[in-house]
């Protein structure tokens, strides 16, 4: 079953779609996986953030255009089958955040808007503290991720805000989607939880999972999702 297809017939509903990304464990990659395959549909998708993301020049986002000012992307008509990176400057490797506010007007000109919301230091899991995860009002589906590379490796070195001590094991994992500043913080509309890397990490553990939200057990590199729950 194919993961993007997968995405955008079971929640991409309307005219208009605001999809926040959270959690750990393959944020950008389903950025640029989920705006390739909505752009070969024929789609117009803006790629943003809330928090931080690599600037352009340093990583393929695989877009049409770059923006960095609000006056010229808010001026822009984006065509159908067109993707658009936009976001402030803020030092030679990364940019920060646009405006939240924007993302009503923004919205208005593209069929799709996908936005990195989190941080997780490229860590596979997360715990948010007060300030995070950013998730703006207008989000229409909150994509929550986790990453199956954590399972069974030292809390410390695979989990971003944690100070646990131990293994992240089938107990700890349960505990970041039951915890209030959890994976599932902040989620806004509709909500899908993907278990990222299970192409090339054990998971089957995992399925034991229990959460509010649909478990895709899946890989974004390989396009591809193994098990729902």
């Amino acid at each position: 079953m194919e993961l993007y297809s997968y995405i955008d017939s079971n929640y991409l509903k309307g005219e208009r779609n605001i999809i926040s990304l959270t959690g750990g464990g393959g944020k950008t990659t389903f950025l640029i996986g989920l705006s390739c395959f909505l752009k070969n549909k024929g789609k117009s998708v803006l790629l943003t953030t809330t928090t931080k993301l690599i600037r352009p020049e340093k990583l393929d986002y695989k877009v049409d255009h770059i923006f960095y000012e609000r006056d010229s992307v808010l001026n822009y008509k984006p065509k159908k089958g067109e993707s658009v990176f936009y976001a402030k400057l803020l030092d030679e490797r990364k940019c920060c955040s646009i405006d939240p506010s924007d993302i009503e007007l923004l919205s208005h000109l593209y069929d799709v808007i996908i936005i990195e919301a989190d941080g997780a230091a490229f860590l596979p899991l997360k715990l948010h503290t007060q300030k995070d995860p950013v998730v703006v009002k207008e989000t229409t589906l909150t994509v929550m991720i986790m990453g199956a590379s954590g399972f069974e490796r030292r809390v410390e070195d695979v989990c971003f805000g944690s100070c646990k001590e131990g293994l992240a094991d089938l107990s700890f994992y349960q505990a970041l989607i039951d915890d209030p500043e959890g994976v599932l913080k902040a989620s806004r509309g509709d909500g899908v939880v993907i278990i990222n890397q299970c192409d090339e990490f054990s998971y089957e553990e995992l399925l034991n999972l229990k959460c509010r939200y649909r478990l895709l057990f899946a890989s974004e590199r390989e396009d591809s999702i193994y098990e729902v729950v």
